[in-house]
C-alpha cells in the first residue's frame, strides 16, 4: 500500500509552533525583568548613593545584554564554542563592570559586595544540565552580606530602604532562577530548527561580522 501523504500544512504548523516556543523564551525573560529587575533598580536608586546607583546601572546593562543573548538562543541553533563566546562578550563586560564597582573603602561596601557576589548568577548560560543549582549557590551567598546590612541599618531612620534593597536583590535572583527552571532546566534551550548564528551575526553586523573567530 502506498504510504500516507503528509499534509502540506504539517511543516507550517511545526514552524509556527517552533516560533511560538522561541517567542516564549524572550517574553518570559522580559516579564522577569519587569517584575524582578525593575523593582531592584528602584530600590537601589531609592538609597540615593552614587556608588550604588553606578553599580546598579551596570546590573541593568548586564541583564539587558543577557536579554539580547536570549533572543539569539530563541532564534538560532546551538553555535560553535567560539561564536558563543563572541555572543557572550557583552554580558561578560557588564559583569566585570559590576565587579569593578566593589570598593572596599566605600561606606556602601556591603551593598556593593553583595551585588558583586550575586551577579555572576548570569553565568548560568554556561552551565550544562542544572543551571538552576548554580544560581541557587549565588542566592545562598546573599545572607553573608545581607544580614550585615540588616544589622547595621535596621534601627536607622532610612533603614527600611536598605532592607528593601537586600530583599529586592534576593527577589531578582530568585526571579531569574524561576525563569531558568521553567525554560532552561537542562541548559540553554537553543532553537534546534532555527537559523545559523554566524549567518545571523554576519547579516546584522555587516563587515564587523568578519571579525568573528573563524576556524
Amino acid at each position: 500500500a502506498a504510504a500516507a501523504a503528509v499534509p502540506a500544512t504539517a511543516g507550517f504548523a511545526q514552524d509556527r509552533e517552533a516560533r511560538a516556543d522561541a517567542a516564549v523564551l524572550v517574553s518570559a525573560f522580559d516579564e522577569m525583568m519587569l517584575n524582578r529587575v525593575v523593582p531592584f533598580v528602584e530600590a537601589a536608586y531609592a538609597l540615593k548613593r552614587e556608588s550604588i546607583r553606578a553599580q546598579t546601572d551596570c546590573v541593568q546593562r548586564a541583564f539587558k545584554a543577557q536579554r539580547d543573548f536570549i533572543g539569539y538562543v530563541a532564534r538560532c541553533r546551538c553555535p560553535a564554542r567560539d561564536d558563543l563566546a563572541f555572543l557572550l562578550q557583552e554580558t561578560s563586560d557588564a559583569l566585570a563592570e559590576v565587579e569593578d564597582c566593589c570598593d572596599p573603602a566605600s561606606e556602601e561596601r556591603l551593598h556593593l559586595t553583595m551585588v558583586g557576589s550575586g551577579m555572576p548568577c548570569l553565568g548560568w548560560v554556561s552551565v550544562p544540565m542544572n543551571p538552576s543549582a548554580y544560581i541557587g549557590d549565588m542566592i545562598n551567598s546573599i545572607p553573608v552580606y545581607g544580614d550585615k546590612i540588616t544589622a547595621e541599618y535596621r534601627s536607622k531612620p532610612e533603614g527600611h530602604l536598605h532592607l528593601a534593597f537586600v530583599a529586592a536583590f534576593r527577589d531578582m535572583l530568585r526571579g531569574l532562577n524561576e525563569y531558568v527552571r521553567a525554560h532552561h532546566a537542562r541548559g540553554l534551550s537553543w532553537n534546534m530548527a532555527g537559523e545559523d548564528l554566524r549567518e545571523v551575526l554576519d547579516a546584522e553586523l555587516g563587515p564587523v561580522g568578519t571579525s568573528l573567530p573563524y576556524a
